[in-house]
């Protein structure tokens, strides 16, 4: 049950949270428009992907920042309900791995998946929708 247009109440227990920010815009940084590709994604993401499906998939990703190679053909597939912990010494590529993941940094080469969507060049909306089915401590 929703509140009637117009009116400040907040959502009803009815209403999951995804329905009251796109009700109330509140998505943050959210433009007109930008709530549709949301919506779209965050409807796509209730449905799942197909059983086996990596939550998190890398194939072949390279990163290097002038000369150095930062990343050098990463593989990686992280199942559904699966923890990883990254370890390495400084410099080796921890923190970008993370940032081509989150789409904070794009990779040379390679491909980023989330649950078998490729969002290596992700923007706006689309972008905005995969981050929302995350989370990074």
């Amino acid at each position: 049950m929703t509140s009637p247009p117009g009116s400040d109440a907040g959502p009803t227990q009815a209403q999951t949270p995804a329905q009251a920010g796109a009700q109330t815009g509140a998505h943050a940084g959210a433009q007109p428009g930008a709530r549709a590709g949301a919506r779209a994604g965050a409807q796509a993401a209730a449905q799942g992907p197909a059983p086996g499906t990596p939550r998190v998939q890398l194939s072949a990703i390279a990163k290097r920042f002038g000369d150095k190679h930062v990343l050098r053909g990463v593989d990686l597939s992280i199942q559904p309900a699966q923890s990883v912990v990254i370890i390495g010494g400084s410099g080796t590529g921890k923190s970008v791995t993370i940032k081509c993941v989150l789409g904070l940094i794009r990779p040379d080469t390679g491909t980023v998946r989330l649950d078998g969507e490729d969002i290596t060049h992700a923007t706006g909306a689309r972008r905005a929708a995969a981050l929302d089915r995350m989370g990074m401590l």
